[in-house]
C-alpha cells in the first residue's frame, strides 16, 4: 500500500471531471443546432426546424451520443492518467483506483445531475447568452484546466 498516493488519485479524479465536463461541452458545442431544436420541440411539441432538420429519426442517436461523449472524456483522461502514472513510475493501481472512482460516477449521473450541470454552466454565462457560446468558452475553458490539473499530478512527488 506504500505505493498507492491517495492525494494524487484525489487530484486526478478532480483533473478527470473538468476534463469530462470540457468535453461534453465541446459536444454540445458542436450540436449547438439540433439541442436547440429538441427543446424547442419539447418545450412547444411543434418547432420549424425539426421538420427541417428531419430529427425525428435522430432523437434517440442524440440523446445517447450525450452519454457516448462522457465516455470518451473518460477513456481520454484515463489514457492520460496511466500515462502520467507511467511517466513517474507510479503503481498501476494509482490508475485502476482513479478508474473506478471515476467510473462510480457514472452511474450515480453527477455529470448530468441539474445542481453540478449548472455550476459548471455559470463560467460561459458571464461571457454570453447565447448556449453555443457559453458551451464553447465552457469547453475550452474546463478541457484546458482539467489537462492542467491533470500535469499538475505529473510535476507531483
Amino acid at each position: 500500500m506504500k505505493n498507492i498516493i491517495l492525494k494524487i488519485i484525489l487530484i486526478q479524479v478532480i483533473g478527470c471531471v473538468f476534463l469530462i465536463q470540457g468535453i461534453q461541452n465541446l459536444y454540445f458545442y458542436t450540436q449547438n443546432e439540433k439541442y436547440e431544436c429538441y427543446l424547442k420541440f419539447f418545450d412547444k411539441q411543434k418547432s420549424e426546424c425539426f421538420q427541417k432538420l428531419n430529427l425525428t429519426k435522430e432523437v434517440g442517436e442524440f440523446m445517447s451520443n450525450i452519454y457516448l461523449w462522457f465516455f470518451y472524456g473518460f477513456l481520454i483522461g484515463i489514457f492520460l492518467i496511466g500515462l502520467i502514472n507511467w511517466k513517474r513510475n507510479r503503481h498501476i493501481l494509482n490508475t485502476i483506483i482513479t478508474g473506478i472512482l471515476l467510473f462510480s460516477l457514472f452511474p450515480f449521473h453527477f455529470f448530468r445531475n441539474k445542481y453540478v450541470s449548472f455550476s459548471f454552466r455559470q463560467l460561459g454565462n458571464l461571457f454570453s447568452e447565447n448556449f453555443g457560446t457559453e458551451n464553447l468558452i465552457n469547453g475550452i475553458i474546463f478541457t484546458i484546466f482539467g489537462s492542467l490539473i491533470l500535469w499538475k499530478t505529473y510535476k507531483t512527488e
